[in-house]
């Protein structure tokens, strides 16, 4: 029986250079044009794209008004883990801004 490839979109690399662009593109510089992102910024909004669910608390812990995001925009089953393993391994970032 043959199945359907499965290509895991953490991993898949057009995706992740693509998030990578709209963020650096996004976040870069603020106001008066001074650059303010580096790897270690850019990692943790990396993984907020990919688990909105944790965005909620990250807002309420900085004081921010809450976004609205749809419950079936929010939630999978990998979003439901606390593992924030991600946040602490850099080669993954630095693959990407190598690309």
């Amino acid at each position: 029986m043959n199945t359907l490839p499965y290509i895991p979109l953490d991993e898949e690399l057009n995706l992740n250079i693509s998030l990578l662009i709209i963020l650096i593109h996004t976040l870069s510089k603020n106001k008066n044009d001074v650059w303010i992102l580096n790897k270690n910024k850019a990692q943790i909004f990396m993984y907020l794209i990919k688990n909105p669910s944790k965005l909620e608390e990250v807002m309420t812990l900085t004081g921010k008004k809450n976004v609205s995001i749809d419950m079936s925009e929010t939630y999978t089953i990998k979003s439901f883990s606390l593992n924030v393993d991600i946040l602490f391994e850099t080669s993954k970032i630095k693959t990407l801004l190598k690309k």
